[in-house]
């Protein structure tokens, strides 16, 4: 390979986020963006580096940090690492890396239809759950015969051996020069970890990879690619209704799926997984792992796979959540889409409520909701309905007329006008007049009365105005503006309560035929059970109406 050139350093800069958290060193990337010289000074010295073969031992220190990896975590085991490094160390490394991908794509040595995660250009988190979802469909409406394997290593990036990089390097026939940096990388890497105010001695990593180093996520990769191709040759994958074999194993980076038409097939498959990762000195986790089969396009639980002679759960049992969808027995998505819009239901009246300006509201929906979202409408089968749904929520909007009359002509007209607006036939209009206004005031700026549940957001405003109108004085404008605002987020309510009410009704107008014929089905059934109308039910309660006579027990 050859010496790294200015342009490569150059595009690795300009690629990285300018926010990204500091190092050691204390630089960040803002630094070398914002200065041309001092990044030429940079490649000068990362040109040294390459050429010698050698790493400083500035480079080989991180501040580790935990974070959870799951809700409500408390035992060291539910926490990971994320390593803060040096910057200097990260570009180099981003170039190395770089340099690494081309080269094993250049070779055919990374299969992508096996190997998802860690190749650049290459969508393999929507690939990889698009190509599982599509089988599993296949073989329900089919009727087919599929087994699934859901498989999750335990530490897989704390449990990789460092003798296990280099032994797939080699493998892999990658050039000595790039062996040589990575080996001498981690032969005496350092670290320390902190949590609130405790801050750990420094230790040596002898086992694992640095999770935040640039070239990690490639070097896992190739680990993992090589394994999961040892593992093919015992059974063949399933074939699509194009008459198209797919691998029996996909990974994206620690997550495993196996697939393949017989259960035996998968048996030997997790076979020489769990031999082939065992000789790794890795483990899976048969608690965070799943199974399902598929006879006939049904789910049944009659079958069991074992991981070290614990059973692994079905998703019948436990669904599954794998790179962001959930698999559930019902084998649809219907119980999904419908969290997703609770949820997205949850967020926008968070939202609301958090009493933040316009602008900060806007900022949050485009950076906090909006990415939320769009993966569950990617990944699921999501009905047009329910999308629009979904978008008159978000995107609810009020076009404000406002008359001003200035003659009496004008007044003349606006009474027309208003009880044209006022007519049932034109529900999508809301008439907003000074009237209406302080009847509003009167009606909710009473702190003593009781309002309706249904009352929108910022009614307080009614009670300041209450107060001004008591004392004879006129509203302000600014608050005669927050009265406004607040008038029509009371006609938003009312809005989504009538598109919700009249959603509900189509969809008992369509469940009507079926119903009709259910109950005229088992009418006959009714009859037989409803005493005829002469009849009088006896009463079982013991309760006395008023009037009634109350017999007095005899005592003997």
């Amino acid at each position: 390979m050859s010496e790294l050139q200015l342009k490569e350093v150059r595009e690795v800069v300009r690629k990285a986020r300018a926010s990204s958290a500091p190092g050691p060193s204390g630089t960040s990337y803002k630094v070398y963006k914002y200065c041309p010289k001092l990044l030429l000074r940079l490649w000068y010295i990362l040109r040294v580096f390459w050429r010698r073969g050698r790493i400083p031992d500035q480079w080989r220190v991180a501040e580790g940090v935990w974070i959870p990896k799951e809700e409500n975590s408390t035992q060291l085991d539910q926490f990971r690492i994320i390593s803060l490094l040096c910057v200097e160390a990260k570009v180099f490394f981003s170039a190395v890396s770089k340099r690494l991908c081309t080269y094993l794509a250049e070779n055919n040595y990374i299969d992508t239809s096996v190997q998802k995660g860690g190749i650049s250009g290459m969508p393999g988190c929507l690939e990889h759950t698009g190509v599982v979802t599509q089988l599993i469909r296949e073989a329900r409406e089919n009727k087919g015969n599929l087994s699934v394997l859901w498989l999750d290593l335990e530490n897989a990036f704390g449990s990789i051996p460092h003798k296990l990089v280099q032994f797939t390097l080699t493998k892999h026939h990658v050039p000595s020069r790039c062996r040589d940096l990575i080996a001498d990388y981690y032969s005496n890497f350092r670290m320390r970890v902190s949590s609130g105010e405790i801050t750990s001695s420094w230790h040596k990593v002898e086992i694992g990879i640095i999770t935040g180093c640039t070239i990690s996520v490639t070097l896992f990769s190739l680990a993992m690619n090589m394994l999961t191709k040892s593992a093919e040759p015992e059974c063949r994958g399933p074939r699509t209704n194009s008459g198209q074999r797919q691998p029996p194993i996909r990974a994206f980076m620690d997550d495993l799926t196996v697939m393949t038409e017989s259960v035996p097939g998968c048996r030997w498959i997790l076979k020489g997984l769990e031999e082939l990762v065992e000789w790794a000195r890795m483990r899976f986790k048969p608690a965070k792992s799943r199974s399902m089969v598929l006879r006939k396009g049904k789910v049944v639980d009659k079958f069991r796979f074992n991981i070290a002679d614990t059973a692994i759960p079905s998703i019948s049992e436990k669904p599954v959540k794998s790179l962001g969808k959930v698999f559930d027995c019902s084998l649809r998505d219907t119980t999904s889409i419908q969290s997703t819009c609770t949820e997205l239901d949850g967020w926008l009246k968070s939202v609301d409520k958090s009493g933040l300006p316009g602008k900060f509201k806007a900022w949050v929906y485009q950076h906090g909701i909006l990415p939320r979202i769009l993966w569950p409408l990617l990944v699921y089968a999501v009905p047009i309905s329910t999308v629009e749904t979904l978008e008159r929520r978000c995107s609810w909007k009020a076009c404000v007329s406002l008359l001003a009359g200035g003659t009496p002509a004008d007044e003349e007209l606006m009474g027309p006008l208003q009880l044209a607006v006022q007519q049932p036939q034109r529900r999508l209009f809301t008439l907003v007049s000074q009237e209406a206004i302080v009847a509003t005031i009167h009606h909710l700026g009473n702190p003593k009365a009781k309002r309706p549940k249904d009352v929108a957001m910022f009614h307080e405003v009614t009670e300041q105005a209450m107060v001004l109108l008591d004392a004879g004085q006129e509203v302000p404008c600014e608050l005669m503006a927050n009265i406004l605002k607040f008038q029509l987020l009371q006609v938003k309510a009312s809005d989504q309560q009538r598109m919700a009410t009249k959603k509900g009704s189509e969809e008992k107008s369509k469940a009507g035929p079926a119903s009709a014929t259910k109950h005229k089905a088992s009418g006959n059934r009714a009859n037989e059970d409803t005493p005829p109308a002469g009849v009088t039910m006896e009463r079982q309660t013991k309760l006395r109406r008023r009037g009634e006579d109350i017999q007095t027990p005899k005592y003997i």
